[in-house]
């Protein structure tokens, strides 16, 4: 089994209820155990059309068993089964499940890059990996000295905690 830290996002639709739905449906499968979810923030869309939503935004961490291609395979599979359509680069969608990091494991295909290229530059998945684990270490690099630089005061504006539910 591999330790695997997956972004979830969402920003059109009832974002709450379909991501917990999500996320159910993906701790049920029995290829995944020991699963645990950061804390929920909203943030700003980045990139994409503008006058976008803000997103719903939390990490989730679990063992699993599926290939890195099998879960990438499962996780867009749910992706589509709550209607998310791939029409615009960094547009809304109504799920958005990102494997961000698998122990042991790094690729650089075009259709799965691990550990995920741009997940150091973006608050809204380094925050909730600092409540998932502190200590952890992307690119080589402590999450703390990374959010600094992107924690500001519009960011602690946008950015508010929701209840873990």
């Amino acid at each position: 089994m591999k330790l695997v830290y997956v972004a979830v996002g969402s920003n059109l639709g009832p974002s709450e209820i379909t991501t917990q739905s999500a996320l159910t449906e993906l701790q049920e499968q029995p290829e995944v155990i020991d699963f645990r979810i950061s804390h929920w923030y909203r943030s700003k869309a980045i990139g994409g059309p503008i006058d976008q939503p803000d997103y719903l935004n939390a990490v989730c961490r679990f063992l699993t068993s599926y290939s890195p291609d099998d879960l990438l395979i499962r996780l867009q599979a749910l992706e589509n089964s709550y209607g998310r359509i791939r029409e615009v680069r960094w547009g809304p969608r109504t799920l958005d499940l990102d494997i961000i990091w698998i122990d042991g494991f790094t690729s650089t295909k075009p259709h799965l890059t691990i550990p995920h290229p741009r997940a150091h530059q973006r608050a809204f998945v380094l925050l909730p990996l600092l409540d998932l684990k502190a200590d952890f270490l992307l690119q080589n690099r402590t999450l703390i000295p990374l959010c600094f630089p992107k924690i500001g005061v519009n960011l602690w504006v946008h950015l508010q905690f929701l209840k873990n539910k």
